[in-house]
């Protein structure tokens, strides 16, 4: 089974009746994800439109991402269940992280494969939070590429692969993202804007937000040359796309996953690309508006709320996904 092909029942399931399990999922991943980490604040900028852009940070979590969510939650029931295996994943990077982090708190040896091209500071942030319990394997030049290697890898050693976003409980644990916005906002959003690479989290946090913002418009953001999701949606099925670009290595995925696909297209209202260099005019701004830096793929939301039009009566939100950004790749950043 692959990254790309969830379980069969899954597979065969619709988007109604995936939501309903979501949803059940997504309580049951509430009473586990805060044994490890406290929900993340929100907070503001204005835009040069006038509307004031709510963001969710999650850059200031545990992994300075919000996938620690969905891994924690994944292997924490695996865990509860009696596994005590051999944990597998593949990931450009915050993926890595969260399973890592995982592992050392249940004392389980995980090995996670990175594309060669993920940023130094992903990987030793990896050693780092996995400690002794975590051994990084770099293979290949894109994430499909190592997520194959790390498939055959599980199959020949019998470790079980954490999957970074095509999976139920992953997604629940992603959408927790919508619970604690849910719970801290006062009024509610006109506009939800997402990036989007395999899908989990967009898929995630759409989950709730349909259902506790229904008149709010929700939005998912992709760097041009990395549009996977959205042009599986004009599209009406998963496609993969020919080219990808890196700069936004956090979303860099060829093809949505089945799960994310489905739900994104029962809960997506619009999906628009930008450009590289409106990443980087939004991490500038973002730095001087607030003084914190994001990773590429965490900017691409704001990127999105900045390009769209908006009034100084819309209330949009975005999620600041990372802030897993490589000290040297800032100087890029700031020549684009």
């Amino acid at each position: 089974m692959t990254e790309q092909e969830p379980s069969n029942s899954i597979s065969n399931t619709e988007a109604p009746e995936l939501l309903r399990l979501l949803k059940l999922e997504t309580r049951a991943a509430l009473d586990r994800i805060y044994q490890l980490d406290q929900p993340t604040p929100l907070d503001s900028i204005e835009l040069e439109s006038g509307a004031t852009l709510t963001l969710k940070r999650e850059d200031l979590s545990v992994v300075h991402s919000y996938k620690w969510r969905g891994s924690f939650n994944k292997i924490l029931a695996m865990h509860e269940s009696g596994f005590t295996g051999k944990l597998v994943a593949a990931s450009a990077g915050n993926h890595a992280q969260g399973v890592a982090v995982t592992a050392k708190r249940l004392n389980l040896p995980a090995t996670i494969f990175m594309p060669r091209s993920t940023p130094v500071l992903k990987q030793e942030s990896v050693k780092s939070f996995g400690g002794e319990f975590s051994q990084i394997q770099l293979h290949g030049d894109s994430f499909d590429e190592a997520a194959r290697e790390a498939h055959r890898f599980a199959e020949g050693s019998g470790g079980v692969v954490i999957p970074p976003y095509d999976d139920l409980q992953v997604i629940a644990g992603q959408a927790t993202i919508g619970i604690e916005i849910a719970k801290e906002l006062e009024l509610p959003p006109t506009h939800i804007f997402l990036e989007v690479g395999g899908g989990g989290m967009a898929s995630g946090v759409a989950s709730v937000a349909k259902e506790k913002f229904p008149s709010a418009k929700l939005i998912v953001v992709e760097a041009v040359d990395q549009n996977s999701m959205g042009v599986s949606l004009a599209k009406g099925q998963r496609t993969t796309i020919d080219t990808l670009d890196r700069f936004c290595d956090g979303t860099a995925v060829a093809c949505p996953g089945e799960i994310p696909f489905k739900l994104c297209q029962h809960l997506i209202d619009e999906w628009i690309t930008v450009t590289n260099d409106q990443v980087c005019e939004a991490i500038q701004y973002l730095w001087q508006k607030k003084r914190t830096i994001v990773e590429p793929s965490a900017a691409l939301g704001v990127a999105g709320a900045i390009q769209y039009p908006l009034t100084a009566d819309d209330r949009p939100l975005t999620v600041l996904s990372g802030s897993n950004v490589d000290f040297m790749m800032l100087p890029k950043i700031a020549r684009r």
